[in-house]
C-alpha cells in the first residue's frame, strides 16, 4: 500500500505550519487545541481510507465491451462489505483512470460505467488495478495493486450503409425478402383462395367468405431469408488521410453484417488470416462476430489464389460473397473471374484511395472510407 496527501491535504498542512507558527509566537492554547483537532483529522483520514480498502470489493472486471471512440456502456460493481461506510474510492487499469465513486453505505453497492475511451478497436489487456480512497475527508490518499486479470474488448465502429446482395434464400418465418411464392402466415397480405381442410379458423376472411362462394381463408407473401459471406483481407497500410487500412476495413465489414442481419440475411464472416468461419444467423445479435472483428490482426501477403480458393471452398455454395480488401492485385481479379464464370453473386469493397483494374463487368464494386461506403 502506498500513503499520500492530496492537493487538499498539502494545501492544509500549510495552513497548519502557519497556524502552528502563530501559536508559537502567541503562546494561545485555543490555537494549539485547532492545531491539534486538524492533526486528528489526517489520523482519521488515514484510518478510514485504510479501512475502505479493506471493505471494498470490485466485480465485473473479466471482460468490458464497448464501442471505439464511444464510452463502455458495460457496468462493474464496487461493493462495501464491510460495517462501516466507505467510499471516496478510484479505480485505474495501465490504461489510465477507470473510474471513480463517493460514499458507500454498508452492504451497499456502486455501479460505475469506465470512463476509459479507446480511439483504436483491439482486445486490450491488463493483469492489475490501482484502487486508492480518501475517505472521508480527502486529505490521505491510500492505494493498493490489486492482481486482477481483465480486458477490455473494442469493437468497431458500426454505420449505416446498403447490405450486401444476397443469395441462397429459403423459407423462414419472419424473414425480410418477399418470394415468388403464397404462404399460410407472413406480415404482407397477399390475397385470398378457398378453405381446405387443415386452414387455422384464424385465418379465414370474413368479408370475402361471406359473399357466399364458401369459406376463404388469407394469404401472404412468402417470406424469405438469404445468405451472405463477408472475406475480410488482413492487410494492413497506412491511407493517405492517416487511417490504417485494416481499421477502415474492419468497420466496413461490421457494418456491412449488420446491415445484411437487419435485412434478416444469414451471415458467415471469416478472415484471411485466421480462415476460420463465424456463423451469424439471422434474428441473432452479433456480438460474437463484433468480437472476432475486435482482434483481428494484420497479416502481409493474405490476399493469395491458394487463401482465396481455399476460403471460398469452405463457405456455403448458396451464399453471396462480399470481400472487403486492402487493395485488389492479380490474384485477387483471376479469383472474381473464376466466381463470376460459376455464376457466383459477388460484391467487392476497396478503399476509396484503390482503384480496381479490369474488373468483371458483372461485379457490383464500392468503395469504403473511415466511415462510409459508397458504390461505384
Amino acid at each position: 500500500m502506498k500513503t499520500r496527501l492530496t492537493k487538499k491535504g498539502i494545501s492544509l498542512v500549510l495552513v497548519l505550519v502557519f497556524f502552528y507558527a502563530i501559536s508559537i509566537q502567541a503562546r494561545s492554547g485555543l490555537l494549539f487545541l485547532f492545531t491539534g483537532i486538524i492533526l486528528g483529522c489526517y489520523l482519521v483520514n488515514y484510518m478510514g481510507a485504510k479501512r475502505s480498502l479493506k471493505a471494498l470489493r470490485i466485480s465485473g472486471m473479466e471482460s468490458i465491451k464497448g464501442t471505439e471512440n464511444r464510452k463502455f456502456s458495460t457496468s462493474v460493481t464496487v461493493a462495501n462489505t464491510s460495517k462501516y461506510t466507505a467510499g471516496m474510492f478510484t479505480i485505474k487499469t495501465g490504461f489510465g483512470e477507470f473510474g471513480r465513486g463517493g460514499s458507500i453505505e454498508p452492504g451497499g453497492e456502486h455501479r460505475m460505467t469506465p470512463e476509459t475511451v479507446f480511439s483504436r478497436r483491439g482486445i486490450y489487456q491488463f493483469n492489475e488495478i490501482t484502487i486508492s480512497s480518501s475517505y472521508p475527508f480527502g486529505l490521505v490518499k491510500r492505494s493498493e495493486k490489486l492482481e486482477t486479470e481483465g480486458h477490455f474488448v473494442v469493437y468497431p465502429f458500426v454505420y449505416e450503409c446498403p447490405p450486401p446482395t444476397a443469395a441462397g434464400f429459403e423459407p423462414v418465418t419472419g424473414g425480410g425478402h418477399s418470394g415468388k411464392h403464397r404462404s399460410r402466415t407472413g406480415g404482407d397480405f397477399a390475397g385470398v383462395r378457398a378453405y381446405t381442410p387443415g386452414d387455422s379458423f384464424r385465418a379465414i376472411h370474413w368479408k370475402s367468405s361471406a359473399r357466399g362462394q364458401g369459406l376463404m381463408v388469407k394469404e401472404f407473401d412468402e417470406q424469405l431469408s438469404g445468405r451472405t459471406a463477408i472475406i475480410l483481407d488482413c492487410t494492413d497500410f497506412a491511407l493517405p488521410d492517416g487511417e490504417r487500412v485494416l481499421d477502415c476495413a474492419t468497420r466496413a465489414a461490421a457494418s456491412l453484417a449488420f446491415s445484411a442481419l437487419d435485412a434478416d440475411s444469414h451471415v458467415e464472416f471469416t478472415d484471411l488470416r485466421s480462415m476460420e468461419i463465424t456463423h451469424n444467423p439471422a434474428f441473432m445479435d452479433g456480438d460474437s462476430l463484433l468480437e472476432k472483428l475486435a482482434g483481428i490482426k494484420e497479416m502481409e501477403n493474405c490476399l493469395t489464389k491458394e487463401r482465396l480458393d481455399e476460403i471460398v471452398g469452405k463457405l456455403s455454395k448458396k451464399s453471396s460473397l462480399a470481400f472487403v480488401v486492402a487493395h485488389a492485385n492479380n490474384d485477387f481479379i483471376e479469383t472474381l473471374k473464376q466466381l463470376s464464370g460459376e455464376k457466383r453473386i459477388i460484391s467487392v469493397y476497396i478503399p476509396e484511395s484503390e482503384k480496381m483494374e479490369s474488373p468483371p463487368v458483372e461485379l457490383k464494386v464500392y468503395k469504403y472510407g473511415r466511415d462510409s461506403i459508397t458504390q461505384i
